[in-house]
């Protein structure tokens, strides 16, 4: 991550929020530039989003995007022709 915030401006005055208002942590998303934040649960989305709101003052306005992590991950499928039909023509 430190050689991408080069090109990620907004990772570096969000990665010490980490341990603050229910942010566990931040970390670039994918390739960047999108930050991805990590908070502790539903009620320090709004503290969490101040003091990101706080931290990106001298920044563009950005846009905020709440996301649930899901409970369960991927399914293995052990034969797809039986959930699409279709790949055995």
């Amino acid at each position: 991550q430190p050689y991408r915030a080069a090109v990620c401006p907004l990772l570096p005055p969000l990665l010490p929020l980490a341990g603050e208002h229910g942010i566990l942590g931040a970390a670039l998303s994918g390739a960047g530039p999108a930050v991805l934040v990590l908070v502790e649960c539903e009620e320090k989305i709004p503290g969490a989003s101040a003091a990101i709101r706080s931290a990106l003052a001298g920044f563009p306005p950005t846009d905020l995007l709440v996301s649930e992590l899901a409970a369960q991950g991927a399914t293995f499928v052990p034969d797809l022709n039986s959930v699409i039909p279709y790949l055995s023509t």
